[in-house]
């Protein structure tokens, strides 16, 4: 049997996916098979796939259902016991692999097994992820508490830099379908029932300037699944996390009211800026009030403030429409 499955949703990613597949062939760790869930993609990534040369690679062809159906089929074929995830225009450091077995067999009471990772932005320069509520590097070992840790700015877990036991999935169940930014639901969900192993070593490439990256045309009709799973695991928890799972929640109601108002849904942008408030503690609730305060203002004054922020920053500027 394979020590390691990994899986590689396709969609459209016909620049990227060799690039992508050479960096899993070329881990220091080889015991492995790569399957790659072609979700209905209508470009040429599929032919490219199929010109490389490696007995390892299996191509799974489905229709187009999304990014979580394409995992769920692949932890669904893979025949080892681990499962690591790669999204089709990411890229892993040669070690990855290996670095990620050594917490396994450090750590084998985890779930899931972690690395940091480096963003390549839209300009093509690199940027570390950075952590506010994790060790400073070189750290590694078992987060005390993920919830407290997922506060900062940038994702604690990425779905391409972790392998999780497939067991894991038998517990918790798939990826939720049809929902957005799904891996966020399921992180929760595995830390609520598994320790989690991480390590401040950079070991995958995250890029941010991929033309189709769902992020850059994110546009929420409903709210984070992540939400309701927070909710109904905080009832279960104890009172040392409480107050952290109650932040992140506020965190992300503000995530979906920053998105709601940037789509021009003001209605449901007021809604979740109020639950923001209402979960948020200490003095983490003076964003989702000030917040609060520029969603109350009149449509014009939300056109100046864009004007203005646009002019200060016209990467990140939000659009009020």
């Amino acid at each position: 049997m394979h020590k390691i499955s990994v899986v590689i949703p396709l969609w459209n990613k016909e620049p990227h996916i060799k690039n992508t597949l050479e960096s899993v062939i070329n881990q220091t760790y080889n015991d492995i098979e790569i399957l790659v869930i072609d979700d209905g993609s209508t470009d040429k990534g599929v032919d490219v796939v199929r010109t490389i040369n490696d007995p390892r690679i299996k191509l799974i062809m489905q229709k187009n259902q999304g990014t979580s159906a394409a995992r769920n089929r692949g932890i669904s074929e893979a025949r080892s016991d681990l499962i690591a995830f790669l999204d089709a225009d990411d890229e892993w450091m040669p070690t990855f692999l290996e670095t990620v077995m050594r917490l396994y067999n450090r750590y084998p009471q985890a779930g899931a097994f972690a690395t940091a990772y480096k963003v390549k932005m839209p300009d093509s320069h690199f940027e570390k992820a950075k952590y506010k509520h994790l060790p400073k590097s070189p750290w590694e070992g078992i987060l005390t508490n993920y919830f407290h840790a997922a506060l900062g700015s940038n994702p604690v877990i990425l779905t391409s830099a972790v392998m999780v036991k497939k067991v894991v999935f038998e517990k918790v169940g798939g990826f939720s379908v049809g929902e957005l930014i799904e891996d966020l639901d399921m992180w929760a969900r595995i830390a609520f029932k598994y320790p989690i192993a991480w390590t401040s070593r950079l070991e995958v490439v995250y890029k941010r300037d991929v033309v189709n990256s769902s992020l850059k045309t994110l546009k929420l009709s409903k709210d984070l699944k992540v939400i309701d799973t927070l909710k109904e695991g905080l009832s279960q928890s104890s009172s040392d996390i409480k107050k952290d799972i109650l932040n992140l929640i506020g965190k992300y109601y503000k995530f979906c009211s920053l998105h709601y108002a940037k789509n021009g849904d003001r209605k449901n942008a007021i809604r979740c800026i109020k639950e923001s408030i209402r979960y948020s503690r200490g003095h983490l609730v003076l964003k989702p009030i000030v917040l609060r305060i520029i969603l109350s203002f009149p449509y014009q004054v939300w056109k100046t403030m864009e004007y203005v922020c646009s002019l200060f920053n016209p990467k990140t500027a939000v659009t009020f429409k």
